[in-house]
């Protein structure tokens, strides 16, 4: 995706600067001289998105993804607006088509891993997560979500060993640390 407003360049750094107003109207006055841009549909969907107002985000990101299929990043922040909106059907579609087009789109593999198992789809989450690990192997959030998933099946041994892996990875996860210990398996100091 390549900006070629310096509007839509303006509306980013307000954006990540944090000033959320400004960079919504520069995004839509981006907009209204352009406005099929993809990106910039994006970037305002994931600011309304960011700003709790999750039916104008799903809006606008409908809408770059339509206009530009091929973006990656659209369908996964669609498929987190998806999520949050309580259509997690669709998350996983959205999370499906940003892998596809994306394959180390860690974060959006991630996703779709819990996603699934959410959607009581646990052999689903559990390969989907096993193929990010086979190409990422270093991947803390992979292995801590995989051992949710084998907790909350009961596989309390694998779940240990998955959660310990992503404490090696991420060691100053507190949070990796008291969830072992829920478990009755205290990491291993």
């Amino acid at each position: 995706m390549k900006r070629t407003s310096g509007t839509l360049d303006a509306g980013l750094a307000a954006h990540r600067a944090g000033r959320a107003a400004e960079a919504r109207r520069l995004y839509q006055l981006h907009l209204g001289e352009r406005p099929d841009d993809g990106e910039a549909l994006h970037l305002l969907g994931a600011l309304e998105a960011q700003e709790g107002r999750l039916d104008l985000a799903r809006e606008h990101l409908e809408r770059a993804v339509a206009l530009e299929p091929e973006f990656a990043r659209a369908h996964y922040n669609l498929g987190n607006v998806q999520r949050e909106q309580g259509d997690p059907e669709s998350a996983a579609g959205s999370y499906r088509s940003a892998v596809a087009l994306a394959a180390g789109y860690t974060v959006a593999h991630v996703a779709l891993g819990r996603t699934l198992f959410e959607l009581g789809r646990t052999d689903a989450a559990v390969l989907t997560l096993g193929q990010l690990l086979q190409r990422e192997p270093r991947c803390a959030a992979a292995f801590a979500v995989l051992g949710e998933i084998l907790a909350a099946v009961g596989d309390l041994e694998q779940a240990g060993s998955a959660l310990r892996r992503a404490l090696e990875l991420s060691p100053g996860d507190d949070g990796l640390r008291r969830r072992l210990s829920e478990l009755g398996r205290p990491p291993v100091p």
